[in-house]
């Protein structure tokens, strides 16, 4: 590793475990999108942008779990208010909130199954299920990520086989579907978070 690249590298890693795309992580690292990719292939870069956004969530995990405890204890005192709206406001958000809850935990229980079934595959390497080289050995697997990184990451994955190039016009302009599709899904997976 050369000194420019330990300049710019956690910038990459940084900003692709924060969702931007390759290209906003190439800008932002001062970069060409060229030499994104080029180091998004590498596996030490991988590992670190992985164990970034393991990071990352854990401290978002935290700062969530620390106002738990307000917020039920709000949405419980919502639940005695003299108006019959708000009542029925804060029954509804409680109800809504533990279906959320409910469905999350059973899609972790599914990603354990199959996270499981993709240790045994002994096929590809690491590298090449987590950032497959062509559009026929895609798309990467996901498994380990959160449900938006997990669009972010197969939109950005996307991008990069468009980079490369080699494919017809018809699988141009699905890819490009598939790429605003992916970003449109965690932005809107973001929001109901955050709702």
């Amino acid at each position: 590793m050369n000194h420019r690249q330990t300049t710019y590298d956690p910038l990459l890693i940084q900003a692709i475990a924060s969702g931007k795309s390759v290209a906003q992580a190439a800008k932002e690292a001062g970069i060409s999108r060229a030499t994104a990719f080029r180091r998004l292939q590498e596996q030490h870069i991988l590992r670190a942008v992985d164990e970034r956004r393991a990071a990352l969530t854990e401290v978002a995990v935290d700062e969530l779990v620390r106002a738990t405890g307000p917020a039920c204890a709000t949405m419980r005192e919502l639940l005695a208010d003299e108006s019959s709206n708000v009542r029925l406001s804060a029954a509804r958000s409680i109800v809504d909130r533990m279906m959320k809850l409910r469905s999350l935990n059973e899609l972790e229980a599914r990603l354990r199954e199959v996270e499981s079934e993709v240790s045994t595959n002994t096929e590809a390497s690491v590298s090449e299920q987590y950032w497959p080289v062509s559009y026929d050995k895609g798309p990467p697997c996901v498994v380990s990520l959160s449900i938006p990184h997990g669009y972010r990451h197969t939109a950005n994955w996307l991008d990069f086989i468009l980079y490369h190039g080699g494919l017809t016009d018809e699988q141009v302009q699905d890819i490009n579907r598939q790429i605003t599709d992916l970003r449109e899904s965690a932005r809107k997976f973001d929001e109901s978070l955050a709702s």
